[in-house]
């Protein structure tokens, strides 16, 4: 199926000279790529979550790996547990990230 245009970063962006394109995605690739691993990591019944800090390409979630941290989850307290942890590693993942570029200020 095709995805929704506000998923997919067309080539003309990430392609600039200049230009560094990341994606974080909230799991482990290249396990569960696509635009909502949730439900399927629930069907799973899987027990670790992460977090994926990688490259756009053109194809969805399949960019070199930068960054991968995993934890811990039991979704049967219900994935908003799982995606509230996804999150908070995201964060610590992209500043870290950020703050890796030379000359990078954030204020």
């Amino acid at each position: 199926t095709a995805l929704p245009i506000s998923y997919f970063v067309p080539p003309e962006i990430y392609g600039r000279a200049g230009v560094i394109a990341v994606n974080i995605h909230p799991s482990l690739l290249p396990q569960y790529a696509g635009v909502n691993p949730w439900q399927s990591m629930k069907a799973a019944k899987e027990t670790k979550g992460g977090v994926t800090l990688h490259y756009i390409t053109d194809k969805i979630d399949a960019g070199k790996v930068i960054e991968q941290r995993c934890f811990t989850m039991d979704l049967n307290y219900g994935i908003e547990d799982a995606r509230n942890k996804s999150e908070q590693i995201a964060a610590e993942i992209l500043l870290s990230f950020l703050m890796s570029i030379p000359g990078m200020k954030l204020i």
